[in-house]
């Protein structure tokens, strides 16, 4: 594993820990908002926006941060499933946790087009997934024998969040009989 990908693996224990949980305990978006002292916001909450600005947000979009000075802010698509909710403001807390600056706009013709730094996105990607389900958060699990449907239950991930981190972490391996 490389050492990003075992950084981001102890920071969502460390994460847990701090917020006085054991590592193997569900943390909340919410919750990780809250020590963080991060504001989470939907579109809904902002004044005087009109239905149709609403209407494209909600069907092109799940989640932004926004920096005002040394305040986080995250805007979020509250449309989506709770489950996408959760790994949508996951990922842009692992954004923050990172210190990612903010994407840059690039005007081409009079459009505003955002660039997406690859590298932070991929980094954000791994992070977040590491702050719903952790390594070692999914090995107690599945050796205590907790059934997928209460996995996803109980700690508000999607099926394919489940998948993939069960994929990459190397447990599918492990644990053979685990079937997602």
């Amino acid at each position: 594993m490389s050492s990003f990908k075992q950084w981001a693996e102890n920071k969502s224990l460390e994460l847990r820990l701090q917020n006085g949980l054991k590592s193997y305990d569900y943390i909340s978006a919410q919750q990780l908002a809250n020590y963080l002292g991060v504001k989470i916001f939907t579109p809904n909450e902002i004044p005087r926006m009109s239905l149709d600005v609403f209407d494209s947000i909600k069907n092109n979009w799940s989640a932004n941060t926004l920096i005002c000075g040394d305040k986080y802010y995250i805007i979020h698509n509250n449309t989506h499933s709770p489950q996408r909710q959760q790994s949508n403001l996951m990922h842009e807390m692992a954004h923050i946790i990172l210190k990612h600056s903010p994407e840059q706009l690039i005007s081409a013709n009079g459009l505003l087009l955002r660039h997406i730094n690859e590298q932070n996105e991929k980094e954000a990607e791994w992070l977040g997934g590491c702050l719903q389900l952790p390594r070692q958060l999914l090995f107690e699990l599945f050796r205590r024998g907790e059934s997928v449907d209460n996995i996803i239950c109980k700690y508000q991930v999607s099926i394919e969040m489940l998948r993939y981190r069960t994929n990459v972490t190397g447990l599918k391996n492990t644990f053979k009989s685990i079937k997602i």
